[in-house]
């Protein structure tokens, strides 16, 4: 598998590894003879307890056991090779055998992996070569009469692994992982040798270790502490560093939160199940460990997370629950930009900046013009006080966009359908935003990446620039949107295909007519070359005809239903905003007065629509014609008899009807 493939699903979400080898092997209640077999019938010594010999003498056992830790959920799963080393084979005499067992381990678990994925091809599964830290330790006595006595050399380790890596790597593992280290010499030794045996071969594979802490006292078997193993490791070419063994989730935790705080890689944890008992069994069950592992999760403390000693499957089929919450989580926080779009762009706030853009409404105040008139090189300035934070939020979007770009950042290779469709939605919501400020600021700075800090925004572009970059969104959102979002539901609560093409359609309408009819001003901030409305409004008319011609959407009949609540089935919507209306008290001020208001929810609407929007709409006998003042001079709502009866669900006027309520030129309703 390329190394590729496995960053950018760390990138992209938790990984799931197995739980516990020997917790499994001791299930099947296997005799001297299932360990000798045929292979090692004579062998001299007893073999019981040699796990590792099972990859020759019982693959069906350890089949069965991998492809159990890969129905449970798991996207990487180790080898039966922890103890598989010159150094630990000692105890049964079998150093000669180490080659043979790593590499039938090795094209073991390759060939269940790769039998899993063509069952699934949904699924990407890792082998990652499971090497032990050896029974001998070259930082410590083991002889304390001896204090400079030790064990086992530097080159002794450094030859153990790396002819235990060697015949891992010719047997197909994707992952070389160094587990339950304990003596950060031992492990340097490791590492240098399974470095030199991937160059060596050509190969670049990710090297994952894992540490086991002295019982709690937060420090390895050699005495190190968390940040000094860290500082004695960070030369090597490791992808991620973690915690295993020692002790359950509950415990672990004050160290891995440490060790997440400072480590500059990847975090990985698989604790055992509990503590053991008096009987040296663990107890706790997959549901009280998941409760543990999941606060892991919840706090962003892991990257890879699995389990050790006591771990079954039934522990592992918790985790990729606890993993897809946490893409949920972030889903949800996508989701709330939607909702930004809401509350900043498109909810009562829009009627303050609708007022701005057609100047209808006096009684909002605002300094030195209208927005598309600022200082040159900065995009606010000038305009309004920024004193009134709300205006300004509502459409200073940075920060929800920040959200969208570590989306976008997070989930973009992944080669989940349903996951790129998500980074779809992020995409449209990206455009969205951009939109919502674009047109009514011009150009305005353009971010793509997740940044560190978005309260000092600059490197302002160009208003055709902007447009563009709404355009390459949108364009990225139409490559990974459905036609029909999977939620039913939630189909017009979620931008699909159509959703893009509406936005965008509109989008280069608004390009495509302030190239045509504008002018190029402020150094280009504002304004666009007249050379491309052509250019742009072609993408416009494109865009509404594909949407059109596929006739899933239509003109509804009864367009007062857009604005009643009675909008579940009406086909006209493409885009929705999931906000509940409350009903509330209509009060409507003097006509003549600049501006009405609709209290909803708490809040007033501060909105008058220019007479010429009014007159657009057509009489009964489909003529657009302005209003007849000198005809209806005694009579104020006679200016709106006979017109298209969407006026009366788009526009409160004298006359008119709204909520139930009947209004009247005198201010008085009924």
């Amino acid at each position: 598998m390329d190394k590729e493939i496995f960053l950018n699903l760390l990138k992209e979400r938790i990984l799931i590894l197995d739980g516990g080898m020997g917790t499994m092997v001791q299930g099947f209640k296997l005799t001297e003879k299932d360990y000798r077999g045929k292979q090692f019938a004579d062998w001299t010594s007893d073999l019981k307890g040699n796990n590792d010999l099972l990859c020759i003498t019982r693959p069906d056992v350890i089949k069965s056991i991998h492809r159990q830790y890969l129905d449970a959920g798991a996207d990487i799963f180790a080898t039966n090779t922890f103890n598989a080393n010159a150094i630990s084979m000692e105890d049964y005499g079998m150093q000669g055998q180490v080659r043979n067992i790593n590499l039938a381990a090795g094209k073991l678990a390759r060939e269940v992996a790769d039998g899993f994925m063509k069952e699934h091809p949904d699924r990407t599964i890792f082998v990652a070569g499971s090497v032990g830290p050896t029974n001998k330790t070259a930082s410590m006595s083991p002889d304390v009469s001896d204090p400079a006595y030790r064990a086992v050399t530097y080159l002794d380790l450094y030859s153990a692994y790396k002819e235990q890596v060697d015949a891992l790597v010719d047997g197909g593992v994707d992952i070389v992982l160094f587990e339950t280290t304990f003596d950060t010499l031992n492990v340097k030794a490791g590492l240098e040798a399974a470095e030199a045996v991937l160059k060596e071969k050509g190969k670049d594979l990710p090297i994952m270790l894992s540490l086991t802490l002295s019982a709690q006292g937060g420090r390895t078997f050699s005495g190190q502490t968390l940040l000094a193993f860290l500082a004695s490791v960070q030369h090597t070419n490791i992808v991620s560093v973690g915690l295993n063994c020692s002790f359950g989730a509950a415990d672990m935790k004050p160290f891995l939160v440490e060790l997440a705080k400072h480590a500059p890689y990847y975090i990985s944890a698989y604790p055992n199940a509990g503590l053991p008992n008096s009987f040296g069994s663990y107890d706790e069950t997959p549901e009280k460990m998941a409760v543990h592992v999941k606060s892991f999760i919840d706090e962003g403390l892991v990257n890879i997370l699995g389990g050790c000693c006591g771990t079954t499957p039934a522990h592992i089929a918790k985790y990729p629950e606890l993993a897809e919450a946490q893409f949920l989580s972030n889903y949800a926080e996508l989701r709330k930009s939607i909702h930004c779009i809401g509350d900043g762009a498109m909810s009562y706030r829009q009627h303050h900046l609708d007022a701005f853009t057609d100047d209808g409404a006096s009684n909002i105040t605002y300094e030195n013009g209208v927005m598309r008139n600022n200082t040159p090189g900065t995009v606010f300035g000038g305009v309004f006080s920024q004193s009134k934070g709300e205006i300004f939020e509502a459409v200073w979007n940075y920060k929800t966009i920040n959200v969208v770009n570590k989306f976008i950042a997070t989930y973009k290779n992944s080669d989940n359908e349903g996951v790129l469709s998500t980074v779809g939605e992020a995409y449209f919501i990206r455009a969205y935003l951009y939109f919502e400020m674009v047109k009514r600021y011009g150009g305005v700075p353009l971010y793509s990446s997740p940044l560190d800090d978005v309260s000092s925004i600059n490197n302002r572009s160009t208003e055709e620039k902007s447009w563009d970059y709404i355009k390459d969104n949108l364009d990225s959102a139409l490559v990974l949107l459905p036609k029909v979002q999977r939620i039913a539901s939630e189909d017009r609560d979620r931008a699909n295909r159509y959703t893009a093409l509406a936005l965008k359609s509109r989008a280069m309408l608004y390009a495509g007519t302030i190239a045509k009819y504008g002018k190029v001003s402020n150094n280009s901030f504002q304004g666009i070359r007249k050379e491309m409305a052509k250019t742009y409004l072609l993408e416009a008319a494109k865009a509404a005809k594909e949407i059109v011609d596929d006739g899933k959407y239509a003109l509804s009949t009864e367009f007062g239903d857009l604005f009643n609540g009675k909008d579940e089935n009406n086909n006209e919507i493409i885009f929705r905003f999931a906000n509940v209306a409350k009903t509330g008290v209509a009060v409507y001020e003097d006509y003549w007065y600049q501006s009405y208001r609709i209290k909803r929810a708490g809040y007033c609407a501060f909105m008058v629509p220019p007479l010429d929007v009014v007159e657009q709409f057509e009489t009964l006998d489909g003529k657009i014609q302005p209003l007849d003042y000198a005809a209806s001079k005694n009579n104020p709502e006679d200016f709106f008899a006979n017109r298209d009866k969407r006026l009366d669900a788009t526009v409160i006027y004298p006359g008119g009807e709204f909520l139930g309520e009947r209004f009247s030129i005198t201010g008085k309703h009924s």
